[in-house]
């Protein structure tokens, strides 16, 4: 299934796939770059922010040299949270300036602080959108296709 993000951004649910996505979807960006004459770079994930946060890896080479293709599902545990530790809170999907700011007076400046916080801290101070954001952060899914 997949579901139009924007002009230049989709999701595809491979949950179906029985082979490894990341050569998938080296499959896939060649062929965009060769059919379309663009280049391209795919985040793999279990949910749409994981999924954004890994382009967003693959993108500028976060943690290491991914070759426009990022799985977050290939890292541990802690490789995940290492790489999340490099990325500034107000670059995650959906924070916004203004979100990103406050977060920051708070003293949540990574994602990895982020994905820590409670919950219910974040539902109580923000919105319930920020929240499952939160959720689906760690993994927990909250909205489908």
């Amino acid at each position: 299934m997949q579901e139009i993000y924007s002009i230049d951004e989709c999701f595809l649910d491979l949950g179906g796939f029985r082979f490894g996505l990341t050569a998938y979807a080296l499959q896939v960006r060649a062929q965009v770059l060769q059919r379309v004459g663009i280049p391209t770079c795919i985040g793999i994930g279990p949910t749409k922010p994981l999924a954004k946060m890994a382009n967003h890896l693959a993108k500028k080479n976060v943690g290491r040299a991914w070759n426009g293709v990022s799985d977050i599902g290939t890292l541990n545990a802690d490789e995940r949270d290492s790489i999340f530790a490099l990325v500034d809170v107000d670059e995650f999907w959906g924070m916004g300036r203004k979100i990103g700011a406050r977060l920051k007076e708070m003293g949540i400046e990574s994602v990895l602080q982020f994905k820590q916080v409670s919950p219910s801290f974040i539902r109580k101070q923000f919105s319930v959108v920020l929240e499952r954001t939160l959720f689906e952060l760690n993994g927990i899914a909250c909205y489908g296709f």
